[in-house]
């Protein structure tokens, strides 16, 4: 499904933390099934190759970080301190943290 209102052939705009901006050519539509949601205000994701990435001047690291959190995953206290708590390491560890998620599940009997 195509919710991204973008075609293969369309150019997108992207803006880095640096303030440069980049121009990126659609050359492909995917669907994480992991992750994305069929509604138009879901987040969309664009990926790009580590050699485009440095290609903007952007180390060619892994910038994403899931976690996984074992027990019941309909705690949601539980699970927003062990977000915070991960968050705290990374920027601890002179890495900026753009944007968190937390994802509850119920238990399944």
């Amino acid at each position: 499904m195509n919710s991204t209102g973008f075609q293969i052939g369309d150019k997108i705009q992207i803006e880095l933390p640096d303030g440069s901006d980049h121009d990126l050519t659609v050359v492909g539509i995917v669907t994480d099934q992991t992750a994305s949601q069929p509604d138009l205000g879901s987040t969309n994701n664009l990926y790009i190759t580590l050699k485009t990435l440095t290609s903007f001047g952007q180390e060619s690291y892994f910038n994403h970080l899931y976690v996984t959190v074992v027990g019941d995953g309909s705690n949601s206290e539980f699970i927003a301190s062990v977000a915070v708590n991960i968050k705290d390491k990374v920027k601890n560890s002179d890495r900026e943290v753009y944007r968190m998620n937390e994802n509850f599940r119920a238990n399944i009997r």
